[in-house]
């Protein structure tokens, strides 16, 4: 990334023919140069490579978002990768935390089917996780990723619409009556419901 250049960036030449830029900035990190050009006329110079470095470790960034549909108990794909970045969103390449990654409170589940987080350590600041599954079939379910480390910890993925697995079993949903008289209708009929391994009901069975 180019990054945006911040400061003045069109002044006037002094009596001398010398143009002063007094507060340029780069956000971006990296190895980078600068271009400047009188716009009337067909001069132009570009400055001698500089680098730009990262600011502190800030924030998390989602690189690679979850697909926007899954099925119940298949392992997402592509693999989700999260980011330790500056407040610019430079990436950290010295950086090994542990980011956590689980299913966002109130969507209904436990990403891979447990209520204990999902760990990666980051490698240069990268960490790629490349086994979740969710395991409810539902609309807008959303994973957050965390390290505490960080003034800004966690991050929110996009949504996911996840889709029940294939028929498994047979589920007494509604039971009947406790009690009925002969030749009579229950009061209270059964409901038979067919779900998957992770008793999501299986609507095209």
């Amino acid at each position: 990334s180019t990054g945006a250049l911040a400061g003045i960036q069109a002044t006037n030449t002094e009596a001398t023919g010398i143009a002063h830029f007094p507060n340029l900035s780069l956000n971006s990190a990296g190895l980078k140069q600068l271009a400047a050009g009188d716009p009337t006329t067909t001069l132009v110079t570009n400055s001698a490579a500089f680098t730009i470095s990262a600011l502190a470790a800030n924030k998390l960034v989602l690189a690679q978002q979850p697909p926007a549909s899954a099925t119940a108990g298949m392992v997402l794909a592509p693999a989700l990768i999260v980011q330790v970045t500056d407040q610019y969103g430079n990436v950290i390449s010295n950086v090994s935390d542990t980011i956590s990654a689980a299913q966002t409170a109130g969507t209904g589940g436990n990403l891979n089917a447990s209520t204990a987080s999902q760990l990666v350590a980051a490698s240069s600041g990268t960490a790629v996780f490349s086994s979740l599954y969710i395991t409810n079939a539902a609309t807008n379910v959303t994973l957050t990723f965390t390290d505490s480390s960080l003034p800004n910890p966690t991050v929110r993925s996009s949504a996911i619409n996840v889709s029940a697995n294939a028929a498994a079993a047979l589920k007494m949903t509604q039971q009947p009556s406790t009690t009925a008289m002969a030749g009579a209708a229950f009061a209270q009929q059964p409901i038979v419901t067919v779900t998957d391994i992770y008793g999501n009901p299986a609507a095209s069975y």
